[in-house]
């Protein structure tokens, strides 16, 4: 039981100490970033070197007080190409900032492609080291939306790390550590497999954050599912944009009952042989299980009439940008009331 304590210890000093040097290796070099799109999920940055740079090499440092500095430099060998899609990042509004103890970082980032209102997120990132440089690897994400309800770094921390031992050290100046011991590598990689446990319940936290999202009374989903009694059911957020012919908008009550209700794009001539979907919606419902992270609909209803089908199923619920997508895991029971209709008129 003391090796076992004694071992736990030293892994997550170790880690510690990697986490103090790669922060403090972030804040004293400049970085050329290799991320095509910086809002995706993981972040590649390269050590600088004039050697590397291309045209129009987007060029970033991790600046005192949370500050992000950047700036694009060129290569006077490389012709551009007329195709580069220059990143611009508001460094009046993001930041950057590191916990020691619980090794993420967290990045704040404003700015676009087109202009500087493309995209606004806060994201947090284990930092892992690569050949001559670190790629981040998004953990957790706030969407400019769920930033109203912040989750705060009590939470992150409680999260990832059940118990930290010693006081964990401030960054007070720029420190450039070019090698770490042998033995310290091999108890990192211990670290890593110790906290696989803790990241994966941070994602869990972040799965249901979403699907809470998505339940929330407040807001409105576009039905995308032609047949919403396939295995896939798929939601679109409500924008008069995107109303076509016949648009079903459908909203998780607060009681845990289905509303819903059609409109339609009013430049669009309105044409035969569309299926509308009924709901019948004293018998439909849904539920949700954060413990499994599981969706329960029931659903009654049709496209001839009310008395098409009524099915309870399991979803595990996924968010793809501005989209959530239901995917079928378990079937309670599925009754086609046609037949059972059919089979009352033949009686």
């Amino acid at each position: 039981m003391n090796l076992l304590f004694k071992l736990t210890s030293l892994t997550l000093v170790v880690t510690q100490s990697f986490g103090q040097t790669a922060s403090l290796n972030l804040q004293s070099k400049k970085w050329i970033l290799l991320t095509n799109r910086i809002e995706k999920n993981d972040i590649y940055l390269a050590s600088y070197s004039p050697s590397k740079l291309k045209a129009d090499t987007f060029v970033m440092r991790f600046g005192r007080n949370g500050q992000i500095e950047y700036d694009y430099e060129t290569n006077q060998h490389t012709q551009a190409s007329g195709r580069t899609e220059f990143l611009d990042i508001d460094t009046k509004v993001s930041s950057w900032e590191y916990n020691n103890a619980t090794t993420v970082l967290t990045l704040s980032l404003k700015g676009g492609y087109k202009s500087l209102d493309d995209f606004n997120f806060k994201r947090y990132y284990t930092i892992e080291p690569i050949n001559d440089g670190y790629v981040l690897k998004r953990i957790s994400e706030q969407v400019a939306e769920s930033l109203k309800n912040p989750v705060t770094q009590s939470e992150i921390t409680k999260s990832l790390v059940k118990e930290t031992y010693g006081k964990s050290a401030e960054i007070i100046s720029p420190v450039l550590v070019k090698e770490v011991k042998e033995e310290a590598k091999i108890s990192f990689v211990d670290a890593k497999e110790l906290r696989k446990e803790e990241i994966e319940a941070v994602k869990l936290a972040e799965s249901i954050t979403h699907t809470k999202i998505l339940l929330s009374d407040s807001k409105r989903w576009i039905l995308l599912t032609n047949k919403i009694i396939k295995n896939t059911i798929k939601f679109t957020s409500y924008d008069k944009s995107k109303f076509r012919i016949n648009t079903l908008i459908l909203t998780f009550a607060g009681n845990g009952k289905l509303e819903y209700d059609y409109q339609m794009d009013p430049t669009l001539e309105f044409c035969a042989g569309i299926d509308f979907l009924d709901i019948d919606t004293e018998e439909s419902t849904w539920s949700f299980d954060e413990s499994s992270n599981i969706l329960t609909l029931t659903i009654k209803g049709g496209y001839a009439s009310l008395d098409d089908f009524k099915f309870k199923r399991d979803y595990k619920v996924e968010q793809t940008e501005d989209e959530y997508i239901l995917h079928k895991v378990r079937e309670h029971y599925y009754i086609d009331l046609k037949k059972q209709n059919q089979k009352k008129k033949a009686e």
